[in-house]
């Protein structure tokens, strides 16, 4: 399933089967949502940021940011499944969404000066190369903003690194925070302390990664 045919094949069941909509009321979109907001009302953020969503699904955090951040950001969003930004499209036709490979998109280096993802990440086929893009994508000193399931504190049932499935049986990398922190400090990604995370409503805040990129 970590072939890119394998979970693309998966994630076009999921869409087309509406399954995904559950994914729209996680309550750690709201940690995102706040932590932004924070960001912007503490006046560390202008009101004409260029934003993009890695893993955006059908757009529909990029929707609540509009409606309840800030309606004057500039929006896209990358999904790697067609049905998923065709739905996308039709829901949200105010938003740029493209549907294409998060971890190697078609956009210029230091197109973005915000970058969000939300259960994402431990999706692609490489970490590496997805923290790569991350720092890629980003403005020098742009934020970013992520939940990645973390081994240890999203599953603690096992310990032991790698690809499987996880607690609802979709198939992703399960890494311990150490090993995403590492593959971000090489691509000179900065976290925050955790305290940030904790602060904007995080109850696990182990599995949220904010900072900026160096």
């Amino acid at each position: 399933m970590n072939s890119v045919g394998g979970r693309k094949e998966y994630y076009e069941r999921i869409f087309e089967r509406h399954l995904d909509e559950g994914w729209d009321a996680a309550p750690g979109k709201e940690v995102l949502l706040r932590a932004l907001a924070t960001e912007l009302s503490a006046g560390r953020l202008g009101s004409s940021e260029r934003l993009i969503d890695l893993g955006c699904g059908t757009g529909f955090l990029l929707s609540r940011i509009r409606s309840e951040v800030c309606d004057s950001f500039e929006l896209f969003g990358v999904d790697f499944a067609d049905t998923a930004i065709a739905k996308g499209k039709e829901l949200h036709p105010s938003l740029q969404l493209f549907c294409e490979d998060a971890s190697a998109t078609h956009f210029d280096s230091e197109y973005f000066s915000i970058l969000i993802s939300y259960g994402s990440m431990e999706h692609f086929p490489d970490p590496a190369q997805a923290a790569h893009e991350v720092a890629r994508l980003l403005q020098p000193q742009g934020l970013f903003l992520m939940m990645i399931p973390t081994l240890g504190v999203y599953r603690v049932d096992r310990d032991d690194e790698g690809w499987y499935e996880d607690l609802t049986g979709q198939p992703q990398w399960n890494l311990k925070r150490e090993t995403w922190e590492a593959h971000f400090r090489r691509n000179g990604l900065r976290l925050w302390d955790s305290a940030r995370a904790k602060e904007s409503g995080a109850l696990k805040p182990g599995v949220f990664y904010f900072g900026y990129r160096s």
